[in-house]
């Protein structure tokens, strides 16, 4: 996969250097290929028809997994399916993407069990766990990454260690939250923090123990640092009926603290120490 579409490197070689929990086995094919491959995938078939440089990168998609399709292993022929051939098949736009650039294999198997009359809707929630739409942006030269589909924050792989290292970032964020960066409370630009770690440390888990539940007593609230470029969408970062609204210069916080909003601010200022 890599050979044949080496811009899913850098997304191959973070999922695998985030496998850090089970035995030192590598993390198998279908996983592999679900994150990286697939995504990309869903990716270009959510993009209009005649946006420049999609055609050439699906055609190298398709080419790829034609070969697995056609493979005489069995379990080769599978993954092809599961990347694949069901990708395409469950996908608006797929069965003609299937039709237009696919080989004998891929057509073979849409004959054989793809239907016309089945119900295919667009992804609403395209999730990019590994950064597939940054790596492929250079691709697609009329399109700008805010435009691409999809949500890739706030990763993992984007952390930054130090509130101060997140203000040297131009695009530093700081983002007080419980359940890791589940369930957020505050996203705000590095620069517009003008108090100290354990403020915000501190803050966060003031905050959970209002909320009260698992989202203080498990979730292990507190501060984490980013780097998120302006305009990209930020999971479950809700504005209005936007589940996952776009980052903007301003504070983002959460609707559910509306009634202790002004202190937030106060403390992100560094206006008071802590919340009342």
């Amino acid at each position: 996969m890599i050979e044949a579409l080496p811009e899913l490197r850098p997304c191959y070689d973070r999922l695998v250097a985030d496998w850090g929990n089970f035995g030192g086995e590598p993390p198998g094919q279908y996983i592999v290929l679900h994150d990286t491959y697939r995504v990309l995938l869903e990716l270009l078939l959510a993009l209009p028809s005649e946006t420049r440089g999609r055609r050439a990168l699906l055609e190298r998609a398709v080419a790829f997994w034609e070969r697995m399709l056609a493979s005489a292993d069995e379990q080769t022929r599978y993954l092809g399916i599961d990347a694949l051939a069901e990708t395409l098949d469950g996908s608006l736009g797929g069965p003609a993407a299937a039709g237009e650039l696919g080989g004998p294999a891929l057509k073979a198997w849409f004959a054989s069990f793809s239907r016309d009359d089945w119900a295919r809707q667009p992804r609403d929630r395209l999730i990019d766990l590994w950064g597939v739409r940054d790596a492929i942006a250079s691709a697609l030269p009329d399109v700008t990454l805010r435009d691409l589909p999809g949500i890739s924050h706030p990763a993992d792989y984007r952390a930054v260690p130090s509130l101060s290292e997140a203000k040297a970032a131009a695009d530093g964020v700081v983002l007080l939250s419980t359940h890791g960066t589940t369930h957020l409370y505050v996203v705000c630009p590095a620069r517009l923090v003008r108090c100290d770690e354990s403020v915000l440390e501190l803050t966060a888990i003031e905050i959970a123990a209002k909320r009260g539940g698992e989202e203080y007593s498990r979730g292990e609230p507190g501060v984490r640092y980013r780097t998120i470029p302006l305009g990209e969408r930020v999971w479950n970062m809700r504005r209005g009926q936007d589940r996952d609204g776009r980052l903007t210069e301003d504070v983002w916080i959460a609707d559910e603290l509306r009634s202790i909003r002004p202190a937030i601010l106060d403390v992100l200022a560094g206006q008071i120490a802590r919340l009342p």
